[in-house]
């Protein structure tokens, strides 16, 4: 029985060693990978200091003011809406920026709240000199960003198109509490996959589905690499612990302040959310309808056929609104074509 015991407590250390030696290769191999991806795709924008860090900054488009500029949802690289990006390009000037370890955009050491990714947005884009004021595109958890600049900046805030975000109620509510707590530990495993190589060497012997692949514009499938990264991942579980360490201040109605008279559309999805998220979909669409009367200005139009990535199940419907937000900017017009008087912050 010794002998036996002794052979299987050998057998145990063997596979531990050699599990323990694949996984520093993995680690190794993912560095080296993540560094010659680097090399291969340079950034196709710009990259700006802000702070010491750089934040890396797309712009297309020649057309005359307002400047529309799109904030991403959580965890969603700013390529997602690349494609998104190149047809606003043909009636304004459009840009998309990647938000601290996304892309090409250095990793912040530290915690960050909602409001500092909000004066890093002001940030990027006066350093940058990218031309006020804004037209904003905000997905998902990038509304509360932009409701944040426009709170505190609403000269510089022409108008929003918020796509599919929620409202400070359902932000701050038990359900989103539930789903954040799941997402926090899910991510944490994939972190630990990504950096020890795991989920690039399984990638490797994966049959690709283009049926399951997100419609990417040609520059972002080329680049695609450059969206699995860990510090991406690492960013993901901040901006998801900043809605848990958000203050009582900011968590009472109405702290993100009205939108007075902008021009505002709401775009919220037809199709319920799906598994773990399904949840959400209980008062969603009542938080669309609140975030629309934060405006006197407004709209909520509902993509009928979209899940929460409306983008990219029907990008038509983000691109018709946030045409409509930038006329009605241009002509000083509401929504349904009335005028208005001019305001010291539109001069």
């Amino acid at each position: 029985m010794g002998v036996v015991l002794i052979w299987l407590l050998r057998a145990v250390v063997g596979v531990v060693v050699l599990c323990c030696a694949g996984l520093v290769a993995g680690y190794l191999y993912e560095n080296y990978a993540s560094a010659r991806d680097a090399k291969r795709f340079p950034p196709p924008g710009r990259l700006v200091d802000v702070g010491g860090r750089s934040v890396h900054l797309l712009c297309k488009g020649d057309a005359a003011g307002p400047t529309v500029v799109i904030e991403p949802g959580a965890g969603e690289p700013a390529m997602l809406w690349w494609s998104v990006q190149d047809q606003i390009a043909s009636f304004a000037r459009v840009c998309t920026y990647d938000r601290a370890g996304y892309q090409w955009s250095a990793p912040f050491a530290g915690q960050r709240s909602l409001e500092d990714r909000a004066r890093e947005l002001h940030d990027v884009l006066t350093r940058a000199n990218v031309p006020a004021p804004y037209v904003f595109v905000a997905h998902s958890y990038g509304g509360a960003i932009v409701r944040l600049f426009a709170r505190d900046r609403l000269p510089d805030t022409a108008g929003l198109v918020l796509v599919d975000t929620p409202d400070e109620e359902l932000l701050f509510g038990e359900r989103y509490a539930a789903v954040i707590a799941k997402s926090k530990w899910i991510l944490a495993g994939v972190t630990f996959a990504m950096r020890t190589g795991i989920i690039r060497i399984m990638s490797m012997f994966a049959e690709g589905d283009q049926a399951d692949e997100p419609p990417l514009s040609v520059e972002a499938r080329r680049m695609w690499p450059m969206a699995f990264r860990a510090a991406a991942l690492e960013a993901a579980k901040d901006e998801l612990a900043s809605i848990e360490r958000a203050p009582p201040a900011l968590r009472r109605a109405g702290s993100f302040g009205a939108l007075g008279s902008l021009p505002v559309i709401v775009v919220a999805h037809g199709q319920p959310f799906p598994g773990m998220f399904a949840p959400l979909e209980i008062g969603f669409r009542a938080g669309q309808e609140r975030l629309a009367r934060l405006s006197s200005n407004s709209e909520l139009v509902v993509a009928e056929r979209a899940n929460h990535n409306i983008n990219m199940d029907a990008p038509e419907i983000v691109i018709d609104a946030v045409r409509r937000v930038v006329e009605a900017v241009r002509e000083n017009k509401t929504l349904l074509g009335d005028a208005l008087p001019v305001s010291p912050a539109a001069r």
